[in-house]
């Protein structure tokens, strides 16, 4: 899709070039810093209409925007993309319209560094928009536009760089922006960027959910110290209404869970997110809107005097939830660990499907294997399922073997993950029937597979695949004694099993796409699977070693128990007790030459 209009921008990123962020993980790119982070600028324009009937409004923006129309919120997004498969929206605003003038305000946010949650420090930040009455372009964006930078937002980075606390200080605030009275004597110009490069296709599935929730429970702590509790964690913002002197400051505190035995928010969470933030207030009656969101049940709220409760909400966001499935038992809390459940798939929908909507924020290919059934089960939702699947093909430009992570500038790459999307295709295929997309992305699972072939050694299994990370499915802390070299920073990384079984997984499902859509293939799978289990079964204890050393297990008599301790003589460690049996003791040796 083209774009009539050109895309805007302020004076600061006139000029500057856009940053190529693509490159794989371990490969050494110097990308230069963004000129500028934590961005916020509102857009405006008047727009006279007569006729008010049938108006679409097609808009994009580069990170993000949030659009008003005469005072009230219309819609936000993109979602996430790469530069070159830019997502816009199209959305009818009719009934946000009224004959004669109108204000069209949108607030434009730009992150500024390499994180999961957004493709950005790219330098690319603006907008643009077309709005037509029914096939007729009426107007869009242009140097007719103004704009205003905003300077009342100030914080740190939280989680992996992916999100930017919101300390706002209202005596700085554009109070009337979204509105026709605006003061727009500070506003500027906007400047047309005739050098932007982004190609644009219409996101196949709606902007988000946007909608407000009152608190379950407000509780008086003492005076000026309140406890809002909404019942249930949601993704979103906190909002409110407070009116105050003149810089006094008010401290906002938002968590999962409450400090044990109190009334206090455990703010500093578990997930490397510290929510506490500071409002300096103006005197006026302050609308307090943060712009991102965070994953929270529970709110502090302390300032050093009493405020009128009544307004306080969530502004509650997520993909669209129409839920098809619904649960009763009389077994005990199947009811309770269902909505846990459920809700964690409804709150980690957003533009795309979210494991971690908190520190990472990032769609991660591998997640995406439970998660997208998941919520198809829920919902019937075929095209967001699809989306997601699009969302990590459009990776393969970067790396044929696909990224962990899509549509950000951070470069990851998990061996395990990218052997999970044959799987995936599959299962869309089995659920939705939607042979058309599984045939178009049939070839891109092949180039997958001849891109993980070129770490076959000569039985078919994949040896020292180091370019990639091999997750082995957690950090290596907590792979409890997986005995395997995997990790970059190792010279070699060992043939081992659970990459194996994946490249193993990946043939098979590829396979059966292949059976099902009608197309010749070459199996594998089979020839690989003896393999594997002539390189990792141990028929001395009847499981699969990690690799392909493979202990022996020696039965030595015993009377009592005791200790017995084996070095081994190439690693030197001492052996571990397997079993205990009665007059016999199963111990492990590290190595068959033992």
């Amino acid at each position: 899709m083209k774009f009539q209009s050109p895309w805007i921008t302020t004076e600061e990123f006139v000029g500057l070039p856009p940053l190529d962020m693509y490159h794989k993980q371990f490969e050494q790119k110097d990308i230069p810093e963004s000129q500028h982070e934590n961005y916020h600028v509102f857009f405006r324009k008047k727009l006279f209409l007569q006729d008010c009937e049938d108006i679409h409004i097609n808009i994009s923006a580069d990170d993000y925007y949030k659009l008003y129309i005469n005072g009230s919120f219309v819609c936000q997004g993109p979602a996430c993309a790469y530069p070159e498969c830019y997502s816009y929206n199209s959305i009818n605003i009719s009934r946000y319209l009224a004959s004669g003038e109108n204000v069209i305000a949108i607030h434009v946010f730009y992150h500024g560094r390499i994180n999961r949650a957004y493709f950005s420090g790219d330098n690319r930040m603006g907008l643009v928009a077309d709005i037509y009455s029914g096939d007729e372009f009426i107007c869009g964006t242009d140097e007719s536009w103004i704009y205003k930078r905003l300077s009342e937002f100030s914080g740190e980075t939280i989680g992996y760089d992916t999100q930017f606390l919101e300390n706002i200080d209202f005596t700085k605030k554009d109070r009337h922006f979204k509105e026709a009275d605006a003061d727009e004597s500070e506003y500027k110009k906007a400047v047309a960027n005739s050098a932007d490069d982004h190609v644009f296709i219409e996101t196949p599935t709606p902007t988000v959910d946007v909608y407000s929730v009152k608190p379950k429970e407000i509780i008086k702590i003492e005076d000026g110290k309140y406890l809002i509790d909404f019942g249930t964690e949601l993704s979103g913002q906190f909002y409110m209404k407070i009116k105050g002197r003149n810089g006094q400051k008010v401290r906002i505190m938002c968590g999962e869970e409450l400090l044990e035995i109190s009334l206090y928010v455990r703010y500093e969470m578990r997930c490397n997110c510290t929510y506490d933030e500071t409002l300096t207030l103006s005197g006026n009656e302050d609308e307090v809107e943060f712009f991102d969101y965070k994953m929270f049940r529970y709110v502090n709220v302390f300032t050093d005097s009493d405020f009128d409760t009544s307004s306080v909400c969530a502004i509650v966001r997520h993909h669209k939830f129409e839920e098809k499935i619904t649960v009763s038992s009389n077994i005990p809390h199947i009811k309770e660990i269902w909505d846990i459940c459920k809700n964690a798939v409804r709150y980690g929908a957003q533009e795309a499907l979210l494991d971690c909507p908190s520190r990472e924020k990032g769609a991660y290919l591998g997640d995406f294997t439970i998660s997208g059934p998941s919520h198809y089960y829920l919902t019937g939702d075929k095209e967001y399922f699809k989306k997601n699947l699009y969302d990590y093909a459009h990776t393969a430009k970067i790396s044929r073997g696909l990224m962990a992570v899509a549509n950000a500038s951070y470069m990851q790459e998990l061996a395990d993950f990218s052997l999970l999307y044959p799987l995936q295709v599959l299962n869309y295929l089995k659920l939705t029937g939607d042979a058309d997309a599984a045939k178009e992305l049939y070839p891109l699972l092949v180039d997958l597979l001849h891109e993980f072939s070129a770490y076959e050694r000569a039985d078919g299994l994949l040896d020292n695949v180091k370019d990639k990370s091999n997750l082995v499915d957690w950090p290596e802390n907590y792979r409890d004694g997986y005995d395997a070299r995997i990790d970059a920073k190792y010279e070699k990384s060992d043939c081992h099993n659970v990459l194996n079984a994946f490249y193993i997984g990946a043939h098979k499902a590829v396979e059966e796409l292949a059976q099902i859509l009608g197309i010749k293939h070459i199996e594998r799978s089979q020839a690989l699977s003896c393999q594997f289990i002539k390189a990792f079964y141990n028929p001395h204890t009847g499981l699969f070693c990690d690799t392909e050393d493979k202990p022996i297990v020696l039965f030595i008599p015993t009377r009592c128990l005791c200790f017995l301790a084996l070095p081994c003589p190439k690693c030197k460690s001492v052996s571990r007790i397997l079993l205990w049996t009665k007059g016999f003791a199963a111990v492990s040796i590290c190595h068959t030459s033992y």
